[in-house]
């Protein structure tokens, strides 16, 4: 039986984790991954990144950075582990991102994403995101679409329970 996302740990990076983030990331990406030095940079400078683990082991991430005046949102990476997947961690992690630009005044999200990723896009529009435009050679093998979300209060209620 699979298990939702509440049986999840959920807190946020350190550069202790840029290994780990890193293989995840080569896993998921594995023709265009961040290296360890850049995941270790992306957590040191502040970008949100909140990770879900179960017994020590990471399951999923995602990386936002948030604008410091506006406070939108723009999504780097999410990224969940193959035999992870399909259990609601990449939605909990949304959630925990919209919450943040929520919280620091903003509405909206922006996300790239690759065309062929078909899992990719069935989540973010089963999550409400539409279609903003087409970036042609983005990830060189394939073009980029960018995705919109204008309610990130809406999204962060999808958030696992704090505390």
């Amino acid at each position: 039986m699979a298990r939702g996302p509440s049986d999840f740990r959920y807190r946020e990076a350190t550069s202790a984790d840029a290994a780990s983030l890193a293989r995840m990331d080569a896993e998921c990406f594995p023709l265009h991954p961040y290296d360890e030095r850049l995941m270790r940079e992306i957590v040191a400078r502040g970008a949100l990144c909140p990770v879900a683990e179960r017994d020590g082991e990471l399951a999923a991430f995602a990386m936002l950075d948030v604008h410091p005046s506006k406070g939108d949102g723009l999504l780097i990476t999410l990224d969940v582990g193959g035999r992870w997947r399909r259990r609601g961690l990449g939605t909990a992690l949304l959630g925990l991102c919209a919450r943040e630009v929520a919280r620091a005044g903003g509405s909206m999200m922006v996300l790239t994403t690759a065309l062929g990723n078909a899992p990719a896009l069935a989540l973010y529009r089963k999550l409400g995101f539409t279609d903003a435009g087409v970036i042609e050679g983005y990830y060189g093998h394939d073009d980029a679409l960018v995705m919109l979300h204008e309610d990130a209060a809406a999204m962060a209620s999808l958030a696992p329970d704090e505390g």
